[in-house]
């Protein structure tokens, strides 16, 4: 009995590493939360880390006896480098792109055949928007605790995490302040109520409500390289206006500013939050063996 329970154990092993299905992915998701699943490549369904169990799958914390606290603090660096080139005929409306300002002696737009660099990180403070840290690396902190009374199936576990998190900024006269100067994207889950039941030996289940803060906020210099900001600058020097002449007032006024496709036309700020994003979070695993484990999540 015992050696065909073995092999039925092998054979549902087996099986269930040759199911596959089409995963998606984000590019800051999962980045700051644990450091052990983050070496893993997040692969830690079936073997959630401690008490980040809550995230990754809530039947995790079944592992965890007693009383349990968890603090972790993650350095975090980041290098953005981007290169603008123009092409041959890099032009709107007769304007060239690339010839010399005679005003400033410098080339007409700013982003063509430049470089653009930032490692500086950003934040989003909640009821504040884009925190600017010092230049250098950042911390992504995260903390949680479960408790597991003696004899007991049931362990309860809550956390305070960063499930997503992306910021940076950069100089003012960098090229790339065009997409954007400065931005942050961030998920702050402030609280995360979570169960854990084990059934028996094998199979655990979990779930936990998810209380959090999103928050999104990008700060942008702004131009139109267009034909109709091309043609107004024609019209600007053909009417003369650093003359201070306007033959066409007060019926069409094109002398109030000299704004051509590369020249700053304004800025814009975008500052937006959900202070309470509630979610939930289910969870199943089944161990058989010491050597094998299988988990599956589901996160709304």
């Amino acid at each position: 009995m015992g050696h065909n329970s073995h092999k039925r154990q092998l054979l549902a092993a087996m099986v269930a590493t040759t199911l596959s299905c089409g995963t998606q992915a984000q590019l800051a998701q999962n980045l700051t939360i644990h450091p052990k699943a983050l070496a893993l490549g997040n692969a830690v369904t079936a073997d959630p880390p401690g008490i980040m169990a809550i995230h990754y799958n809530p039947a995790g914390l079944t592992k965890l006896e007693g009383r349990q606290l968890e603090v972790n603090l993650m350095s975090i660096y980041l290098d953005i480098d981007a290169d603008f080139t123009a092409p041959d005929g890099y032009e709107i409306f007769g304007i060239d792109g690339l010839e010399i300002d005679p005003n400033t002696g410098k080339q007409r737009d700013p982003v063509a055949n430049s470089h653009s660099h930032t490692n500086n990180v950003a934040l989003y403070v909640p009821g504040f928007g884009i925190l600017r840290t010092p230049p250098g690396p950042a911390i992504a902190p995260s903390a949680g605790f479960s408790i597991n009374p003696p004899g007991s199936k049931l362990t309860f576990g809550n956390a305070f995490y960063l499930p997503l998190a992306a910021g940076f900024y950069r100089d003012k006269n960098d090229p790339g302040r065009y997409q954007p100067q400065a931005t942050a994207l961030q998920r702050t889950t402030y609280l995360a109520p979570t169960v854990g039941y084990k059934i028996n030996n094998e199979w655990s289940v979990g779930a936990g409500i998810h209380l959090s803060h999103m928050g999104i906020a990008a700060d942008q210099y702004m131009r139109a390289p267009n034909l109709l900001l091309g043609v107004a600058e024609i019209l600007q020097d053909a009417f003369n206006c650093e003359s201070g002449d306007e033959p066409l007032q007060p019926w069409l006024a094109l002398c109030g500013g000299n704004v051509g496709p590369w020249d700053d036309i304004g800025a814009l700020s975008i500052n937006v939050q959900e202070t309470l994003s509630p979610t939930y979070t289910l969870g199943v695993m089944w161990e058989p063996t010491d050597w094998f484990s299988w988990g599956a999540s589901y996160t709304s």
